[in-house]
């Protein structure tokens, strides 16, 4: 991936110690066999007509687009490293340019992914992780005046997954911690933990730490009372 002219990064804790990668992969002409023939990547260039296709292979200068091979950190449960995962991916969308990306066929991705404004592309559903399990590939376009119009949607989803609640923040009432705190937001709303993952860029383990710790404090049985009692708290 290198010798193509691949961009590799290391991702470092705040110790220094090399703690996950990401790869981006520019589409061109010396990229584009590579991608086409790579069980992550292939599918989404079998599913174009011969002419688009025939788009992307261009000169290394002139390439508009990218496919974000991999982006991962080795521990999810890091506040910090989920935040690079972030300022990366923000980065690669805010170049203008086609960004086109498969992760492993999980809920948590799917549903960040979608939450922050990618598309699945009809027909481009691989095998590719596993040899079973069908895994789609997201794209979206922020080139020229493409960007505005995807920020103001995004900006606009965010107003919509994220309402503030009526009276109090929820849990304050039961000494919740801040994180605590936007879990009870979202869990009242009636989210699921993966939904609850993607929306805080935390993993499901967390969640469910989270909701546990939660219970304990409230002396309550399950996540339903616990929504019934921060709703109470709030609207009581």
């Amino acid at each position: 991936m290198l010798q193509l002219g691949c961009e590799l990064r290391l991702l470092r804790s705040p110790e220094g110690r090399v703690a996950g990668l990401t790869a981006a992969v520019p589409i061109h002409e010396r990229t584009l066999d590579f991608l086409a023939q790579s069980p992550i990547s292939g599918a989404y260039f079998a599913s174009l007509p011969p002419g688009e296709r025939a788009r992307y292979r261009t000169p290394p200068e002139q390439a508009d687009a990218t496919f974000l091979y991999t982006i991962d950190v080795e521990n999810l449960e890091k506040e910090e490293l989920r935040s690079d995962i972030i300022r990366l991916l923000f980065e690669s969308m805010m170049a203008g340019q086609v960004l086109l990306t498969s992760p492993p066929p999980l809920e948590y991705f799917e549903l960040a992914y979608r939450s922050l404004g990618f598309e699945t592309v009809p027909g481009a559903e691989h095998r590719g992780y596993d040899g079973k399990t069908p895994t789609p590939t997201y794209r979206v376009d922020t080139r020229k005046e493409k960007l505005p119009a995807f920020l103001d949607r995004l900006i606009r989803s965010a107003g919509k997954t994220n309402p503030s609640p009526p009276g109090p923040a929820g849990g304050e009432a039961f000494d919740f911690t801040p994180r605590e705190r936007e879990v009870a937001d979202l869990l009242v709303r009636g989210d699921t933990n993966a939904q609850i993952a993607a929306a805080l860029y935390i993993s499901e383990v967390a969640v469910k730490k989270h909701v546990n710790a939660m219970l304990q404090k409230t002396g309550l049985k399950n996540r339903t009372q616990l929504a019934a009692k921060i709703w109470d708290s709030r609207n009581g």
